[in-house]
Formats: C-alpha cells, structure tokens, sequence
C-alpha cells in the first residue's frame, strides 16, 4: 500500500507542478496585460482567451494534489451521527463512487480530446489549438480518479485498520 501510496503521490505533484506554471503564467499575463494597456495604450491581444485556457488546466491539475495531502473540504456531519465503522463505511463508498465519477469524467475527456483533433477545435480571436488543454486536463482527471481510488482502498482498510483508521479521520469534526 505504500509503493502505491508514494506512486500516486508522485504522480500528483508532477500534475500539480502543471498548475503552478499556469497560474504563474496567468499571474505575469495579467500583469503585463495591465501595464502595456495602461503605458502604450496597447493590450496583449486575446490574453482572455490564453488566461481561460490556463485556468482551465492549473484548477484541474491540483485536484489530486488536494485529495492527497486531504486539504480539501471533507462533509462529515452526516458521517459523524453513525457508529465509527458504518461512518468509515459510508465514507469509503462516497469516495469510490467519486472515483468512478472520476474515471467517467476522465474517459469524457479523452473523447473530448479526439473530437478537438479530429475536427480542429481552437480559440475564438486566437485560433490557438485547445487540443493541449483537453489533454492536460484528461491526465489530470486520471491521476484524479487514481487518488480517488486509493482514497476509498485506504477507507475500506480503516474498517480493519486502526492506522488508516487515524489517517482518515484526521482531519474530520
């Protein structure tokens, strides 16, 4: 469980090394977006389009991330009224169903992405291919889908498991 743990792992920070360099570079778009408008009265041409393509790829990329180191938001009211095993159970299955939402989500997206190749789709005032963002967030929602997964493994051998059992419920109220 741990070499899948550190693989998984590994493989969200690398897409989430992805949604640092987007959001950097909208950060300096914007910026000199702003600045050449206001200076020379001159605005980088299309820089809405190149930002919605970047933000479209950095939110996605650090999803996995997020389920991996658990700081996103965990519902547990409900959860928190069943004795502790049921709670663990409802959870696991919560999180395997997320993962299939996942895995569907990410098949959609590879679709998506042959269609985009297929019939050429790009910007509007651009014309930049979009087929780079389809691909960037069709890996992202697969790594996704895997951190998902192992979240629902780890919540199903919390039933038997007071390890995982803490790991789980860290961060719960």
């Amino acid at each position: 469980m741990k070499i899948l743990t550190k693989s998984i792992g590994a493989l969200a920070i690398a897409v989430n090394a992805i949604s640092y360099i987007c959001f950097t570079a909208i950060m300096l778009l914007i910026v000199t977006d702003v600045m050449l408008r206001y200076l020379l009265n001159s605005p980088i041409l299309g820089s809405l389009e190149i930002v919605e393509q970047l933000m479209l790829c950095g939110v996605i990329s650090s999803f996995a991330y997020a389920q991996m180191k658990g700081t996103h938001v965990h519902v547990t009211m409900l959860i928190g009224i069943f004795p502790r095993k049921i709670g663990l159970a409802v959870f696991a299955l919560g999180e395997l169903l997320s993962a299939g939402i996942g895995a569907l989500l990410c098949n959609a997206l590879i679709k998506q992405t042959g269609m985009a190749m297929d019939y050429k789709y790009t910007t509007v005032i651009l014309k930049i291919s979009t087929v780079p963002s389809y691909v960037i967030v069709s890996i992202a929602a697969g790594v996704l889908s895997l951190t998902l997964f192992l979240s629902a493994i780890k919540g199903f051998a919390s039933l038997f498991n007071k390890e995982y059992e803490a790991e789980i419920t860290a961060d719960w109220l």
